[in-house]
């Protein structure tokens, strides 16, 4: 049998074909999205390095000393000067000192510019007070310089105990 007897046109498509120069683009994901709920695998996720390191800060800030498993010294431990508000006057120096320190050691691709505390608005004072409460809410100000983010900012509400 010759070569010349077989017909090879029928036999597929080439790999040269454009449908399969087409780029394909999947969207991985990089880590779960808190607060945690249901999504299309099994939680939502989040996609886009910005908000998964916005989100890291934020569950960051939040933790105290103990409460990671495994990692004693992790989080801010701010909920302990949150009970020293009352008698603390340099509160602000504490807190910023503290969020820098933490983000420097577990996040350093973060790079913090201001920690300040904002002021709440009579309607809501008036309200929280009618509840016995006390609300302190911190805005940080931070750049993300290796994907070149700028100003982006994060608050976070704490209650005053005490």
């Amino acid at each position: 049998m010759s070569s010349s007897q077989f017909n090879f046109k029928s036999s597929g498509t080439r790999r040269e074909n454009r449908k399969y120069n087409k780029p394909i683009r999947v969207i991985r994901p990089i880590g779960i999205k808190t607060p945690m709920s249901l999504g299309d695998d099994i939680f939502t996720m989040n996609t886009n390095a910005i908000t998964q390191l916005s989100d890291n800060l934020r569950n960051l800030i939040m933790t105290n000393y103990g409460e990671r498993l495994g990692r004693y010294e992790f989080g801010t431990n701010l909920k302990s000067l949150v009970y020293e508000y009352p008698i603390s006057s340099d509160f602000d120096f504490i807190a910023e000192k503290q969020i820098i320190d933490a983000a420097e050691k577990f996040i350093p691709q973060v790079k913090i510019i201001n920690v300040e505390t904002q002021k709440i608005d009579l309607n809501e004072k008036h309200g929280l007070n009618q509840l016995g409460m006390a609300k302190i809410t911190l805005r940080v100000i931070y750049n993300i310089p290796a994907v070149n983010s700028k100003n982006l900012g994060l608050e976070v509400d704490f209650f005053i105990g005490g």
